[in-house]
């Protein structure tokens, strides 16, 4: 994968199509089956910002945005216990927060030298202290799941929208989720990349739903 900063505006200088139909409000998955390899391999430096909504608070240990290896946990969008908000710094940790079904959150977190610290909204809801035993993640993150290194494991239901990432305070993904017409002229989701100006489509099977076209 080729990583080209600015292609979005190269793009709108030279009037050359986006590779997309459509920017719209989200994509929602409708299952374990679809997610996307961000290409992004987390550690200490590691921040996420995302717009969502979870559809179904009623589970417990799922993710929506994770990567795992042994003693390299990082969880920036984890529901441990049930209907709660987790996290996961080398350790994974129970979490006070609720998660309310239909209501649409900014969640951003942030992975410091010491500890991941969870806002909601622009407020600090949750801090967990990095674990002693955390190691560097092998894996890069998945959106709509966990990246284990076999497949996609224990999503739950959500509307994704805009979903930035950072490395060390550099700007890595700035992803708006989109629609296109594939190969068999069919609308399918997908999110666009504004850093790298490339399409970042469904890594599994099955197909997102597509959200309203964004006015």
């Amino acid at each position: 994968m080729s990583f080209r900063p600015g292609a979005r505006q190269f793009f709108e200088r030279r009037g050359a199509p986006l590779p997309y139909d459509a920017e719209v409000e989200y994509l929602q998955n409708t299952g374990l089956t679809q997610f996307i390899n961000t290409g992004i391999v987390p550690d200490t430096g590691f921040r996420v910002n995302a717009r969502i909504t979870p559809l179904d608070v009623s589970v417990g240990d799922k993710w929506l945005i994770g990567a795992w290896n042994s003693g390299a946990r990082f969880y920036p969008m984890y529901m441990y216990p049930v209907g709660r908000w987790g996290g996961g710094y080398g350790g994974y940790f129970q979490g006070s927060t609720v998660a309310v079904a239909g209501t649409t959150i900014e969640m951003d977190v942030d992975y410091t030298a010491s500890y991941q610290i969870i806002k909601i909204d622009g407020s600090v809801v949750q801090q967990f202290a990095k674990s002693g035993y955390s190691g560097t993640s092998a894996r890069s993150v998945y959106l709509f799941g966990l990246n284990d290194g076999s497949n996609n494991v224990n999503s739950f239901l959500a509307q994704m929208g805009a979903t930035k990432l950072w490395m060390n305070g550099s700007l890595v993904r700035d992803f708006i989720p989109v629609r296109f017409a594939n190969t068999n002229n069919q609308s399918e989701g997908a999110m666009y990349d504004r850093v790298s100006g490339e399409l970042f489509r469904n890594a599994g099977t099955g197909a997102f739903t597509i959200g309203p076209d964004k006015s």
